[in-house]
């Protein structure tokens, strides 16, 4: 017999080919991923782009409705036959009790290593970091004898305790483990400080959310972001503001899927938020809530810099079993600590 030509081969069978020269693998929350070459899920909107930019350079063709959907079941349930699931992190990941990870997301290797004694940088680890095409790179360190409460002062013009508050939140903010506050910011600069805090532990493309849309759509916000940032002109209705909150504690969601037969599969998100409001706002009672007229340009590097050395801090009482709340947080370790903690770079 003769082979068959490309072209007679139905196309869902020659695209499902081409996706199936990616690695696939399931996540411990039963999420399918593909790596290309970083993890992506495989119900988003990274991959779906990926399926039809590669079908077009390719094959010539776009796949329509049913051939995409298709080889995204197929690939789904070969995912599903894997034996051993991997843990996938976004920006940072908890390696031990002492140990973290931070993804700078410049390069597919280059990251950071966290102990309760040093922060060092590092080209090579094995941990798996989700990326999207919204992500952006952390900035790069830049050593400053400040502290990051001393940064905050310096830049927001606030009082010593708003700044060590601000500091603090921001560092547990980062931490995968830890549940900081509401963060409320009213006040002139109100955008633009909300974007340069979360531009240190979660930068994208676009950076605040300024139409939440319905609740609902909080689920696939919490999905695609490390942290979730919004600014409100007007009130908040009452049901947002309850989902707020049950992102803010941590809640089930559902994962994206195109199988209406199989059973929804949920997994676990907690988010630290952030929302800039033009008037004063209550989410919670246990929020935080400053004022902050001015945020002009700054060095990112050298406050970043400054939040490494105070999350190694934190790290470093965690593991001794002291506790520094956020709304108890003393001057002195937000601002006085921190700084100590010395940084090697390796190449």
């Amino acid at each position: 017999m003769h082979p068959t030509p490309n072209s007679e081969i139905p196309l869902r069978t020659r695209l499902l080919k081409l996706a199936q020269a990616l690695p696939l693998f399931l996540s411990k929350d039963n999420q399918p991923y593909v790596s290309c070459p970083t993890p992506i899920p495989l119900y988003s909107e990274d991959f779906f782009g990926w399926i039809f930019s590669e079908s077009r350079k390719r094959l010539g063709h776009y796949p329509n409705q049913y051939e995409f959907g298709w080889v995204i079941r197929t690939l789904d349930q070969q995912a599903r036959q894997q034996k051993i699931k991997t843990r996938v992190h976004t920006r940072i990941a908890k390696l031990s009790p002492k140990t973290y990870q931070i993804d700078l997301t410049a390069d597919a290797q280059q990251g950071i290593n966290i102990t309760g004694k040093r922060w060092q940088q590092t080209q090579k680890f094995k941990t798996q970091f989700e990326r999207s095409e919204t992500h952006t790179c952390l900035p790069t360190p830049e050593q400053t004898a400040l502290t990051l409460a001393d940064c905050f002062d310096q830049i927001f013009q606030t009082s010593p305790e708003i700044s060590a508050k601000l500091a603090i939140w921001l560092a547990e903010a980062f931490l995968p483990d830890q549940k900081p506050p509401i963060l409320v910011i009213t006040g002139k600069a109100r955008d633009k400080a909300v974007e340069m805090l979360r531009n240190l532990i979660d930068p994208v493309l676009n950076p605040i959310i300024y139409s939440p849309g319905c609740p609902i759509e909080l689920n696939g916000m919490a999905l695609e972001n490390r942290v979730l940032a919004f600014s409100f002109s007007d009130q908040p209705t009452e049901k947002l503001i309850k989902k707020l909150n049950t992102m803010h504690k941590g809640t089930r969601v559902p994962l994206p899927h195109s199988n209406k037969r199989r059973p929804k599969l949920f997994t676990t998100v907690q988010r630290p938020i952030i929302v800039a409001s033009r008037e004063p706002l209550t989410l919670n009672k246990d929020q935080i809530s400053i004022e902050i007229n001015d945020a002009p340009e700054t060095e990112m590097g050298k406050m970043f810099y400054a939040l490494l050395n105070l999350i190694v801090a934190i790290v470093g009482q965690q593991h001794q079993n002291k506790q520094y709340p956020v709304n108890m947080a003393p001057r002195a370790f937000a601002a006085g600590v921190g700084n100590e903690a010395q940084t090697i770079d390796t190449s």
